[in-house]
């Protein structure tokens, strides 16, 4: 039996030709889709970010093409904010996307660094940002899909001010292994996520930002059935020094609402975020 590959390249991606100049030269994460590295090309020496797809998305033709056409349709928006597949490497062992690299934090990372709430000034720049990236997306009738706070990541410009960037919008869409029951909507057990269940999980992410607390606790499938059944808490009742504006408090709330049709859309949503605190 062969030896495992080590911790530090557990896709046995680091030394491997990957065609048209790529090189794979750390190991940096694990995401939604598959393994995540650092990665130059060669006759540019430009770095980039490698995506190797996981082994059950690459075997099952359904769901490669998906990802593939998706990355495809993001690829020719051009839509702020959401990171896009520059050009996608096949072969008959792997299929790796190629993507920017970005330095910074995922949001999740953030949070879990972050004693209580993020202040409402902080939080409301963030939420702008996830909503300007969505109101782009939504404008051409596409859905993000996945979204949630391990897939919104954080960096500095050249000013040093947070800098957000949705990642795997679109392209998580249709796989199971990306879908996080803390963030979904309850329709979505019986169909695909549309702009509406993006606006649920809009709701989850900004309540946990807003109450440094999940929207529900639990297992899966309690999780499940609590995003049925469950109203959630009030922002004031989970966390009351807040300074959270009671509109914003309301629009939230609203995002989370059961039915497809109570929910707000994302413009609804932006403009109460964007109004001076």
């Amino acid at each position: 039996m062969p030896a495992p590959p080590p911790s530090n390249d557990p896709a046995g991606l680091l030394g491997c030709p990957l065609g048209r100049g790529y090189q794979a030269t750390a190991f940096i994460g694990e995401g939604d889709l598959g393994f995540v590295y650092q990665g130059e090309h060669a006759p540019s020496r430009q770095t980039c970010a490698l995506k190797l797809l996981r082994p059950e998305i690459q075997r099952d033709p359904r769901r490669l093409r998906e990802v593939l056409q998706s990355g495809e349709r993001l690829t020719r928006m051009h839509l702020d904010a959401i990171l896009r597949p520059d050009e996608v490497l096949r072969s008959t062992d792997h299929t790796v996307l190629v993507l920017p690299l970005l330095v910074g934090a995922s949001l999740s990372a953030l949070l879990q660094r972050h004693v209580g709430p993020l202040p409402w000034v902080h939080a409301r720049h963030l939420l702008i940002q996830v909503a300007e990236a969505l109101s782009g997306l939504h404008a051409t009738g596409l859905a993000c899909g996945g979204l949630k706070p391990s897939n919104v990541f954080v960096v500095r410009d050249a000013s040093g001010a947070p800098q957000v960037w949705l990642l795997d919008a679109m392209l998580s869409r249709h796989d199971p292994k990306a879908a996080s029951v803390a963030y979904m909507a309850p329709e979505c057990n019986a169909a695909v996520p549309d702009t509406r269940a993006d606006m649920y999980s809009l709701g989850c992410l900004a309540y946990e930002i807003l109450t440094a607390q999940p929207l529900f606790p639990g297992a899966p499938a309690q999780l499940a059935l609590m995003h049925r059944v469950k109203p959630p808490r009030a922002i004031r009742s989970a966390y009351p020094e807040t300074t959270v504006p009671s509109e914003v408090e309301g629009i939230v709330l609203r995002a989370l609402e059961k039915d497809p049709s109570s929910r707000p859309d994302i413009d609804m949503f932006l403009n109460v975020c964007v109004r001076p605190p």
